[in-house]
């Protein structure tokens, strides 16, 4: 919380999340906004790569506009 009070965007990727309540939680209480925005999955660690390139990356981009 001290760092989203001081303006600090906080994005999530969530690797193989298959428990509903913990990805409730990175959503909702680690991620800067609730909205999806923020948030993310990547099926795998393999996915993560193309997730952080193609979604993620693209999301702090237009954030930043």
């Amino acid at each position: 919380d001290n760092a989203k009070a001081k303006g600090v965007e906080i994005f999530v990727v969530g690797v193989d999340i298959t428990d509903l309540d913990l990805k409730n939680f990175l959503i909702n209480d680690i991620a800067t906004t609730s909205t999806n925005d923020h948030y993310f999955d990547a099926s795998d660690f393999i996915n993560l790569r193309d997730v952080l390139n193609n979604e993620v990356f693209s999301g702090i981009t237009n954030s930043c506009l």
